[in-house]
């Protein structure tokens, strides 16, 4: 049985090579199978839609897109794409997305690192006046001028955000740690960005006609 390297939608294992457990001919179309894999790492399964001019795919051996004469046509299911806050600012969205695709795949020290950098943009208008490494002082002046409920500046202090931990430290991020700074900077987001933004459409005058 051949072989597909793909990074896992179930897992985030980054690179799996799925073991093709069962190839299945397309009825009307003889060149094209539905190929199915398990993650190594998970055990859960993807589907791969293959078009290979050759006859047999199950009795070929190796990696799928090293096969001569094969075509890997789509991979299911996809990897699901992060649910970034709304209203965010670009630069803001983009590092949140980085952060997350760390995350997902288990590189937890840079998603740790990403999801700081995310802070550090989404904070910069709002605190231009504090050092940009500070972010709890930063949350502690948002929360002083009522941008951010008390709980969310009690949260930040537990989580790691003061300094340059993720970059500079011994200590790897672990799955936990960088998950609960995952879920801090997402709220954190919500409501600086995504509520006010919500709250001005909704008391906004309708524009006449």
């Amino acid at each position: 049985m051949p072989t597909l390297v793909h990074d896992c939608p179930h897992c985030g294992a980054a690179y799996a090579s799925f073991n093709i457990v069962y190839c299945l001919q397309n009825p009307t179309d003889g060149n094209r199978y539905n190929a199915f894999g398990t993650c190594p790492a998970c055990g859960m399964g993807l589907c791969a839609d293959v078009k290979y001019s050759s006859s047999g795919l199950s009795h070929t051996v190796g990696e799928l897109r090293k096969i001569p004469n094969l075509k890997i046509n789509s991979v299911y299911p996809s990897k699901p794409l992060p649910d970034t806050p709304e209203d965010c600012p670009p630069a803001v969205s983009h590092a949140y997305m980085e952060g997350a695709d760390c995350l997902g795949s288990g590189r937890y020290t840079a998603a740790a690192a990403m999801y700081r950098r995310c802070l550090e943009v989404a904070l910069k208008a709002f605190c231009p006046d504090v050092e940009a490494w500070k972010l709890e002082k930063r949350i502690d002046k948002l929360a002083a001028e009522n941008r951010i409920t008390k709980d969310l500046q009690t949260w930040a202090h537990r989580v790691r955000l003061d300094g340059n931990d993720a970059l500079h430290e011994e200590e790897q991020f672990t799955k936990e740690a960088a998950t609960e700074l995952a879920e801090f900077t997402r709220l954190l987001l919500i409501y600086l960005y995504t509520l006010p933004e919500k709250i001005k459409r909704r008391i906004r005058p309708p524009a006449a006609e």
